[in-house]
């Protein structure tokens, strides 16, 4: 039986790879022949057009295209934990500038502690469970050093974020009438930050502190999840005043949390913002 059409029969599972046949042209394009790049040691192919050679290693070509999207993306990446910081953080103006240098312990207590905290951010990379509890009366510190720990160890490319606990609940109240972000994916924000920082926890206003309590579920569910990462907690009350301030089971249960896995330091002292004009 004749074909139609002048048809041609296509040879099956033929493959043509440049360099099989010098006279192989496409479009004005023509293929020289393949080459060693001095650079890579790989072979490429080298063509030319209108008699003009063309000869660049694929391979080396391929490679800085790669270089510079993984540069790109490790400048993105050292810059991620600024930018959450940044917009997740709630820190108070004066101590911006807050660091292990700029505190001046007066106590062999406050000596331990701030060496403590000096200690924890040494072995962060090792150790990424830690809580740490600091308790003491208003002005003895422990905001100073909680926030100069959080910078300590966003320079070393952790996603660290400061917060007081009010603050924390208002950014979540706060999707309540907005559609910028969800409750959801807030919290997720500081669930899963290497480190969390809840300055001054307790201080916040609990209207109901049954176990219907919007604010206490939404705290422990927080600290819940976080009783296998690094967090550092700050507190003008003792672990009986913090049970009692949640009330019910929620308080139980957020204390309990919080003591897992903790390092409790106490700071005892005088009020620094009052004796030194804050």
């Amino acid at each position: 039986m004749g074909m139609e059409n002048d048809e041609i029969p296509v040879p099956q599972n033929v493959k043509i790879t440049a360099g099989e046949g010098k006279g192989l042209e496409l479009g004005g394009v023509k293929f020289v022949e393949n080459r060693i790049c001095e650079t890579c040691g790989r072979e490429y192919p080298v063509y030319s057009r209108n008699g003009i050679e063309t000869s660049i290693c694929i391979h080396c070509e391929n490679d800085k295209v790669q270089q510079e999207m993984q540069k790109a993306h490790d400048a993105a990446t050292k810059k991620r934990p600024h930018a959450i910081m940044k917009r997740f953080s709630f820190v108070p103006d004066e101590i911006r500038q807050a660091s292990f240098e700029s505190f001046k312990a007066e106590t062999p207590e406050e000596q331990e502690a701030l060496q403590q905290l000096i200690n924890f951010v040494k072995n962060f990379k090792d150790d990424q469970t830690r809580t740490i509890m600091m308790s003491g009366s208003t002005g003895t510190g422990k905001t100073h050093l909680a926030y100069a720990t959080a910078r300590e160890v966003i320079k070393q490319g952790y996603v660290a974020i400061f917060v007081t606990v009010p603050e924390l609940l208002e950014s979540i109240r706060d999707t309540f009438s907005n559609n910028d972000s969800s409750q959801a994916e807030i919290k997720k924000i500081y669930k899963e930050a290497d480190l969390l920082v809840m300055d001054d926890i307790g201080a916040e206003y609990v209207r109901d502190n049954s176990d219907n309590s919007w604010v206490a579920e939404t705290i422990f569910d927080i600290i819940n999840a976080r009783t296998t990462k690094a967090t550092i907690y700050t507190t003008n009350l003792s672990g009986q005043a913090l049970t009692q301030h949640y009330g019910g089971i929620h308080g139980k249960r957020i204390v309990s949390r919080i003591k897992n896995n903790s390092t409790a330091i106490q700071l005892v002292g005088r009020d620094r913002r009052v004796d030194d004009g804050w």
